[in-house]
């Protein structure tokens, strides 16, 4: 079999080359680069590191933002780095440098159950102007809590869809920018997720009811609804509660009953048996730790 021979045509690769250089250095991004770096274009032999560059920030052109990122990796895309050799990396946009900055607050969380939608709200992003009375009382006191000039925790009592987890998250992410540290939980949900904890990882366990319980602020949200058993109420939120009042930790409650009809569930385990003393060693804590307020209003998820 024959082959037709090849011969490198050094003139005409070094042509090809030039001409690449010529088409990059037209690109203000590189230029800045290698003006930056001290760099001459004719200094560099890895064109297709520069090529790729280029063809990466070329996808970025008139971006409106993350959500409408062409990178394969959103907010991802290819930089240049010089250190007497040249390499390429992968490095984040300006937007989702924003992002990260934006969320570096998040870090501040020992345990969070907040949903991603509302991560980014504070108090400062409610507008009370519109709503009634009852929720510009709530939204003031917490702002006095993160102010300093309450130094109690507030019970909210309130119907379904009234606007005490919007409030509750609102405060816990201004105390996390704060930069205290903070826990939002989900009461029934937490009650489930420590349960399995204690049969398949008591370290995890442990270490979590301790950051939970030194946490500096604190929101259990729709306390009082989770199943109640002798676990839940005695050997978990008391244990939680009980560390927090002594030790002087804020705390704040959200929850569709009031204090009394608390009390009153609190009585009761799944077999309907009476724990009256048990119940109001519970309550205790919680009147230790929180007044109690009333948010009245719409149900607000009737709007959506």
């Amino acid at each position: 079999m024959m082959f037709d021979s090849y011969e490198f045509d050094e003139q005409q690769y070094q042509k090809e080359q030039n001409d690449k250089r010529k088409i990059l250095t037209k690109d203000p991004l590189i230029s800045a680069f290698l003006q930056e770096n001290g760099l001459k274009i004719a200094d560099i032999e890895q064109l297709h590191f520069l090529e790729e560059y280029h063809q990466s920030l070329s996808k970025c052109q008139q971006c409106r933002g993350l959500f409408a990122c062409k990178q394969e990796i959103i907010g991802m895309r290819r930089e240049l780095e010089w250190n007497g050799v040249l390499t390429m990396v992968l490095g984040s946009c300006p937007y989702l440098k924003e992002k990260k900055s934006k969320e570096q607050f998040l870090h501040n969380f020992d345990h969070s159950d907040i949903p991603e939608e509302l991560r980014m709200i504070d108090l400062n992003s409610i507008a009370v102007d519109k709503e009634d009375k009852s929720y510009s009382t709530v939204w003031i006191n917490l702002c006095k809590i993160a102010q300093g000039q309450i130094n109690k925790g507030l019970f909210i009592a309130g119907d379904f869809g009234v606007g005490k987890t919007y409030l509750s998250i609102a405060f816990i992410n201004t105390m996390a920018k704060k930069g205290y540290r903070c826990s939002f939980i989900k009461t029934g949900q937490f009650v489930n997720m420590m349960r399995s904890l204690l049969i398949s990882d008591k370290n995890e366990y442990d270490d979590l009811l301790e950051r939970i319980k030194n946490s500096d602020y604190l929101v259990f949200d729709d306390f009082g609804t989770e199943t109640l058993t002798s676990y839940s109420r005695d050997d978990l939120l008391f244990t939680i509660l009980d560390y927090r009042m002594e030790n002087k930790r804020l705390t704040v409650f959200t929850s569709n009953l009031t204090m009394k009809a608390l009390y009153e569930n609190l009585k009761y385990d799944k077999q309907r048996n009476v724990d009256d003393l048990r119940a109001k060693r519970m309550m205790e804590r919680v009147r230790n730790l929180a007044l109690e307020c009333h948010l009245g209003g719409i149900n607000k998820r009737n709007k959506l």
